[in-house]
């Protein structure tokens, strides 16, 4: 029996799966021997060698066989990697054009034997990294949070991507795969319809786009779970909000970080309620502005309700201002600088803590007027409460002994008085600039940090999978 020397690879490939004579242009054997060989190479690119393990564990699994073996399924692979758009990312980045290229030159390939093996071998793996390196970006990310800001920290599990794309390929759910990598919330499928719709108009805004597109990579970085109840902050928005079950409760103005101070992203659980704090006046602004400030005036400090301490091993001790040569930076350094409850006192009546590296909290201010303003990026880091009394009343209201009433009064005390709370409460400090309502009108906020500007720049850094060609 003759064959020809020319057949397509769908063909190829069947006979390869299907007949071991040899009659067979490439063995099921010579497949698996290229598998292993280009397996155990060392990946060129620093992105696909972070992919790599879980692309070695993929084959493992499947005993060396050929994932994308015919038309239909390198066909769903094609599509799945052309999907990445409606997330917000570049089916360039996933080496679209480069597997379409080498799909048809495969069809084309007048190799046999091990020759043949080498080539369906190095396209099949080829597709397999485009799609876990899709499938890690649309799961967690394709940036990392840390290049937008030192203090932000991605806060969602990666995917097993070797069991998940094993899982698909299986049950020829590829269509779905991505989709159920992706983020659950709701926010994110709003962020997603957002930019459906802006790519259907009869003139596409690409800056918008983008915008979109930055934002949904932010809801990577976000935990998965946010708690049934929990408060948000969105930086952008000056706003802090309290949800339930998907819902908000209420919504209030905040202050948050100016610019050289900014208020940094994280999630922390509240711990306890704190009346009539002192303010702990951290060392920053010791150095840079209270010194200054009482240098300048001798009777500052006690205008202010500023007591002056030493630590020693038996404690802290008050010690007299005028001790301190304040324009001396090692004699100030020394210090600790601490505000008294009062009207004056920078942290109001009341503050919220939430245990965290960055000394953040959310509390009262005597500050008021800053809440007229539609700018409100303007504290040294915390974020300051429009409504104090309210954001009290809600999250002391497992405890029945905290009446409105009790609350108001020990805003108004005398002593500081500290209340933990029975149940932990999630807040998550976020920066998001795209907002979709509950209405379904979308809300583009001013990029007031520039992250927009940061993240857009750093998008292509990762680099493609192309280098896998």
């Amino acid at each position: 029996m003759i064959r020809s020397r020319v057949l397509t690879a769908s063909a190829a490939i069947a006979l390869a799966l299907g007949v071991t004579s040899c009659g067979a242009p490439v063995s099921r054997d010579q497949i698996a021997g290229a598998l292993a060989r280009a397996l155990d190479a060392t990946p060129k690119t620093a992105r696909v060698k972070a992919l790599w393990p879980s692309v070695r564990t993929f084959y493992e699994t499947r005993e060396h066989r050929l994932a994308w073996r015919d038309d239909d399924r390198v066909d769903a692979a094609r599509a799945a990697i052309d999907a990445s758009a409606t997330h917000g990312l570049a089916p360039a980045d996933y080496d679209a054009a480069g597997i379409a290229r080498a799909w048809d030159a495969i069809q084309k390939s007048e190799s046999i034997g091990d020759a043949l093996g080498a080539e369906l071998a190095a396209f099949d793996i080829r597709v397999t990294t485009a799609l876990m390196a899709l499938g890690h970006d649309v799961a967690v990310g394709r940036t990392s949070p840390s290049a937008i800001s030192s203090s932000w920290k991605a806060r969602r599990p990666p995917p097993d991507l070797a069991a998940s794309l094993s899982d698909a390929v299986q049950r020829d759910r590829l269509v779905d795969w991505t989709d159920a990598l992706a983020p659950r919330h709701p926010e994110y499928a709003a962020l997603r319809r957002l930019l459906d719709e802006l790519r259907r108009v009869d003139s596409p805004d690409d800056a918008r786009m983008e915008q979109v597109a930055v934002n949904l990579e932010r809801w990577r970085w976000m935990p998965d779970d946010l708690g049934d109840r929990h408060l948000l902050v969105n930086i952008p928005a000056f706003t802090l909000q309290a949800r339930e079950q998907g819902e908000t409760r209420f919504e209030m103005r905040v202050v948050v970080g100016k610019r050289g101070n900014e208020t940094p992203v994280f999630s922390r659980d509240m711990e306890t309620v704190v009346f009539r704090p002192y303010w702990n006046i951290p060392e920053s602004i010791a150095t840079a502005e209270t010194a200054r400030l009482a240098a300048d005036d001798p009777d500052y400090l006690a205008r202010n309700g500023i007591e002056v301490l030493r630590v020693s091993g038996s404690g802290p001790r008050r010690v007299d201002p005028d001790e301190i040569d304040w324009e001396a930076a090692d004699q100030v350094k020394g210090v600790l600088l601490r505000q008294r409850p009062g009207a004056g006192n920078a942290l109001g009546n009341v503050k919220f803590m939430l245990p965290n590296r960055h000394n953040v909290y959310l509390h009262d201010t005597p500050s008021t007027s800053f809440f007229k303003r539609e700018m409100r990026a303007l504290s040294h880091g915390c974020v300051r409460l429009a409504e104090p009394a309210t954001l009290a009343e809600y999250v002391l209201r497992d405890r029945p002994e905290w009446t409105p009433e009790r609350i108001r009064a020990a805003m108004a005390g005398r002593t500081e008085a500290q209340v933990p709370l029975r149940e932990r409460l999630p807040v998550h400090i976020v920066y998001f600039t795209v907002v979709v309502g509950a209405d379904g009108q979308p809300v583009f906020l001013s990029d007031v940090y520039k992250y927009d500007a940061r993240q857009r720049r750093g998008r292509g850094t990762p680099g493609t999978v192309a280098g896998t060609e």
